[in-house]
């Protein structure tokens, strides 16, 4: 995979701040613009609280681990979890009363979006948990959890155009957006990504493969700013997945295995 900008030398306090700067820019700009233009998101699933957690695979079982397949961009169960990138995660909600619960103890707002996501990766292989979107609010809801490879702020990128697309090892009770994200999004396309939708497919185990071509991805358009998925796949640091109104059921559970480029999501490992 050719990469367009080597990665910076990255201070963990840096990196930290940048991700929090750039979880606010995204929140503010889903709330003053985003889901506004929405406006035809389907409304008033019931509120509640969130679904009791489900059971959660037994560490330390390698029959277990071997079932799960394992892309080439980030693996959970495999250390090191990428062969090619510096893969770190986090998060962003709303600000109007959606969380995550991402294991026993660690429940995150859009007040308190610092997660030990390494943690949770190196205990059960994958990150995952509940989610709980408040659907009672003026606003439509959203939460995310973001596989960041590089930084939005341009000091690192991916042309990945030569992956052909992606595939994704998953379970998850509702159905979860995938969006790219990538360098200059705010001004090409107002932070209307080129998306898919992985399917609701329950708790399944062995979780299941979800496999899409770049022309798959398209965006959703209520930003009234096109653009051109190839433009997209030459500057890309993350992938954004997304349980968010218009698509989601109010409360679900998820986990996110593997990330790969197309055809790579096998027991390779």
């Amino acid at each position: 995979m050719k990469k367009i900008s080597l990665f910076a030398i990255l201070l963990t306090a840096a990196a930290m701040t940048a991700c929090t700067d750039y979880k606010a820019q995204i929140n503010d700009a889903y709330e003053e613009a985003a889901f506004k233009a929405a406006a035809e998101v389907i409304g008033g699933f019931s509120g509640g609280e969130p679904i009791a957690d489900l059971p959660i695979l037994s560490s330390g079982s390698s029959s277990d681990y071997s079932a799960i397949p394992c892309g080439d961009i980030w693996c959970g169960r495999q250390t090191p979890h990428s062969e090619h990138y510096d893969v770190r995660w986090f998060s962003y909600i709303d600000s109007v009363g959606s969380y995550f619960t991402f294991d026993d103890t660690t429940t995150i707002n859009s007040k308190d979006t610092t997660v030990d996501f390494s943690s949770l990766v190196d205990n059960y292989g994958y990150v995952g948990g509940n989610y709980w979107l408040w659907t009672q609010s003026s606003k439509s809801t959203y939460a995310s959890v973001v596989a960041q490879i590089g930084n939005p702020d341009g000091s690192s990128y991916w042309d990945v155009t030569s992956g052909g697309g992606i595939c994704v090892v998953y379970s998850s009770t509702s159905q979860l957006k995938m969006m790219l994200s990538f360098i200059d999004e705010k001004e090409d396309c107002g932070y209307d990504k080129p998306m898919v939708l992985l399917p609701e497919n329950g708790n399944t185990y062995p979780p299941v493969v979800a496999e899409f071509t770049w022309d798959q991805f398209e965006q959703e358009g209520w930003a009234n700013k096109p653009v051109n998925i190839y433009d997209v796949i030459i500057k890309l640091y993350g992938f954004d997945f997304q349980f968010a109104e218009k698509y989601s059921d109010n409360t679900g559970f998820f986990r996110i295995y593997s990330i790969g480029y197309l055809g790579t999501c096998t027991n390779h490992y």
